[in-house]
């Protein structure tokens, strides 16, 4: 049913999900290569009522939008391209999918430390988007799976289809301040539209202010009010005298980050703080994509809260749910102990480039 309502630039005709499908018509109706099939298909019913809601059900400007992303996916095939730069290095970005909230909402991480390509924006953009698409895989998959068991996911008043992204600012420097980056961002998540549940920014340095004042004049009002500012100062200090050894064996959590992701997202986000805190990545460099147990300090390197066992990776429920291989590249995700890898007990050695051996 077809109604009128009045909105911004004389569009006032709204309608339903029905009437969109209808107006569209052909457009949704692919007949090319089949490896470009997808380009189509992604645009099921949840992804339509996402475009309704964000152009507040007015037809023609959700129209309209739709065939802009049909275009923009036809041109960029996210679901077919691979970050090249990942291929070749895996340090060149760092954003991941570590698993759901407790909400059931996907959770990406990304750190600045931890990506050595980041100052290229075009490059980080392109794997931006190619982790979102591979993000909203893994939600769908999980949703027609529960679908089938007659399960629900997540409750009416969170939607489990949007994603919770969490920015770690360590590392952020003078050359991160890009406000071309930002632009690249805020153009991308146009074709990704009600996908943000949640930004955490956690950590700014007082040097991004203003970044942000940019970044926020452009963004929309909703969009603003989804980003939170997180500052903890709870990663636990090293013993002084011994780089291998933390003054405190639990990280303490963010009650913030407890709050309104949960217990699981807010641990792992504090392990992962301590890691990175570690005085031995002066140099050396992070192998984030890997699992690795010292021996030496954990006899159930599983147990909840070990920081001798953190993986950086993500959840451990995700990481061994079939979930988590639709996410990483193959041979760039794997678990082994120190000793497993002929490992001195007296500590890492470190490699060719710095990273670990």
């Amino acid at each position: 049913m077809l109604s009128s309502s009045p909105t911004r630039g004389g569009d006032t005709k709204t309608g339903t999900l029905a009437d969109l499908r209808e107006l569209l018509g052909s457009a949704l109706v692919y007949n090319g290569p089949p490896e470009d099939a997808a380009a189509i298909s992604y645009f099921d019913d949840d992804t339509l009522e996402r475009y309704l809601r964000a152009y507040e059900y007015r037809l023609k400007s959700t129209a309209d939008a739709v065939q802009t992303t049909i275009k923009w996916r036809l041109e960029n095939k996210p679901y077919v391209n691979k970050c090249a730069d990942c291929a070749k290095d895996p340090q060149g970005h760092s954003i991941r999918l570590i698993g759901f909230d407790k909400h059931q909402r996907p959770v990406g991480y990304l750190n600045f430390w931890q990506a050595m390509n980041r100052f290229d924006a075009t490059s980080t953009a392109h794997h931006m988007y190619c982790i979102l698409e591979e993000i909203i895989n893994v939600v769908k998959r999980r949703d027609k799976k529960a679908a089938e068991d007659g399960q629900t996911i997540g409750s009416s008043e969170v939607d489990p289809g949007q994603v919770v992204w969490i920015c770690d600012f360590d590392g952020f420097g003078v050359r991160d301040c890009s406000p071309m980056m930002m632009i690249y961002i805020v153009r991308f998540l146009a074709h990704f539209p009600d996908r943000l549940g949640l930004c955490v920014l956690l950590n700014t340095p007082s040097l991004f202010s203003g970044t942000w004042s940019l970044v926020e004049a452009v963004l929309p009002t909703a969009t603003a009010s989804k980003i939170h500012f997180v500052t903890s100062s709870l990663t636990p200090a090293w013993e002084e005298g011994n780089a291998d050894v933390p003054a405190d064996p639990h990280a303490p959590v963010d009650s913030w980050v407890s709050e309104h992701l949960g217990d699981e997202i807010a641990q792992w986000v504090a392990n992962e703080l301590w890691d990175n805190t570690n005085p031995l990545r002066q140099t050396i460099h992070k192998r984030y994509w890997e699992y690795r147990v010292d021996p030496r300090y954990s006899e159930s390197p599983k147990k909840v809260g070990d920081k001798w066992s953190h993986d950086p990776r993500g959840l451990e429920v995700f990481i061994e749910s079939k979930y988590y291989a639709l996410t990483v590249e193959p041979g760039q995700s794997f678990s082994q102990k120190w000793d497993e890898l002929g490992e001195s007990a007296q500590g890492l050695k470190e490699g060719e480039n710095g990273v670990w051996q």
